[in-house]
């Protein structure tokens, strides 16, 4: 009997054995499809993750070559600027150049105009000396009479 007992309890450890044996593999089991599970998650993000980098490096360069565009761009308009007002400053000293030439021109004529006027303002009173003294002879000689 105690061969019996003992045997039985051999019987059920060997039992316990196995049941905890499957219960434990069964955890490894789901462990280890979990384990899998999040390893394929892992790839897929870090495989997202690469696209996105490459995504955004993409996007980076576009970004840097459009602000090059827009620097170069906006040198050539302010090149453009600048040499426009160049060429209206040019223009405008030109035209003061001609306003103080028709200046001194015009003061010119002026003087030149005034020194005319004053000769002939001369000339008009000799004229006039002339005629008058002329005229009072003739008053002079009509009231002496003849001869």
């Amino acid at each position: 009997m105690l061969k019996r007992e003992r045997l039985a309890a051999e019987e059920g450890a060997r039992r316990q054995q196995e049941e905890a044996y499957a219960e434990v593999q069964a955890e490894s089991d789901r462990a280890q499809r979990d384990a899998e599970e999040a390893k394929q998650r892992a790839e897929e993000l870090v495989e997202h993750a690469s696209e996105e980098m490459l995504e955004a490096k993409r996007l980076a360069d576009e970004a840097a070559e459009a602000a090059r565009a827009a620097t170069e761009q906006a040198q050539r308009h302010a090149k453009e600027l600048a040499g426009d007002a160049q060429q209206q400053a040019r223009e405008a000293e030109a035209h003061v150049s001609r306003a103080e030439q028709l200046r001194v021109r015009s003061e010119a004529t002026a003087q030149q105009t005034a020194a005319e006027g004053g000769q002939a303002n001369g000339d008009l009173q000799d004229y006039n000396r002339s005629r008058i003294w002329s005229g009072s002879r003739r008053r002079s000689a009509s009231r002496a009479g003849p001869g």
